[in-house]
C-alpha cells in the first residue's frame, strides 16, 4: 500500500467503513448504511467504490434480489495493520505526509462539527488536550495496553437509540532526548 492509498484511508467515512467491516467481517451496502446512519447513502457508495478500486475492499458474494444485484463486501486487507507496519519503514518525508493527512482529517471532522448549528457546543462532551508523560519503555507499553483495552471495550457498542458517533484520536510523539536525559557513557578503567 503506497502513501497515497494510506492518506485516502484517513477520511472519516472510510475509517468508519473499515471499522464496521473489521468488526462484522462481511456486510452489504444496505447493512453498512444501517450501521452508519449519519453517512448519506451517495457518500457511502462513492467511498466504497473508491475503496474497492484501491484494493482495500473486495466483493465476497453477489445475490440477485428483485432485479438488482446485492453485493456483500469484506476487507481484502487490514489497512490498519499495514499502516502500523509501514510506519516503521517510512522515511521522514513519508511520515510527515501521513501525519499531515491525519491532522487534516481531524481538522475536517472538527470543522464539520462546528458548522452544524443543531448541536450546542457548550453542552457537548467535546475536548482536546495535549499531555506530557514521563514513562520508561515498560511503563509506556503498559499505558498503551491499558488505553487499547479501554478503547476496545467501548468500541464494541453498536449503533443504537441515544448513541451518537464520537471520535477519539490520539498521537504519541516522543521528544528528542536532551543532554540531561542521555545516559552517560560508561567510564573506562
Amino acid at each position: 500500500m503506497d502513501i497515497s492509498h494510506i492518506e485516502r484511508l484517513l477520511h472519516p467515512v472510510r475509517i468508519q467503513i473499515l471499522k464496521m467491516l473489521a468488526k462484522s467481517r462481511e456486510l452489504t451496502t444496505r447493512e453498512l448504511s444501517d450501521q452508519l446512519p449519519d453517512i448519506p447513502s451517495p457518500s457511502l457508495y462513492r467511498h466504497m467504490r473508491s475503496m474497492l478500486a484501491d484494493g482495500i475492499l473486495e466483493i465476497s458474494r453477489e445475490q440477485q434480489i428483485r432485479g438488482t444485484v446485492e453485493r456483500t463486501y469484506k476487507l481484502r486487507i487490514n489497512p490498519f495493520d499495514e499502516i502500523a507496519e509501514r510506519m516503521h519503514t517510512m522515511d521522514k518525508n513519508e511520515l510527515l505526509e501521513l501525519f499531515t493527512s491525519f491532522m487534516v482529517a481531524e481538522l475536517a471532522d472538527f470543522a464539520e462539527y462546528l458548522g452544524d448549528d443543531d448541536y450546542p457546543v457548550e453542552k457537548e462532551h467535546l475536548g482536546f488536550s495535549s499531555n506530557s508523560l514521563y514513562l520508561n519503555e515498560s511503563e509506556l507499553k503498559n499505558f498503551v495496553k491499558a488505553l487499547n483495552s479501554v478503547i476496545k471495550e467501548h468500541s464494541q457498542a453498536e449503533v443504537g437509540r441515544g448513541r451518537r458517533l464520537h471520535k477519539f484520536s490520539f498521537t504519541f510523539i516522543p521528544t528528542r532526548k536532551s543532554k540531561a536525559q542521555k545516559k552517560p557513557a560508561p567510564r573506562k578503567a
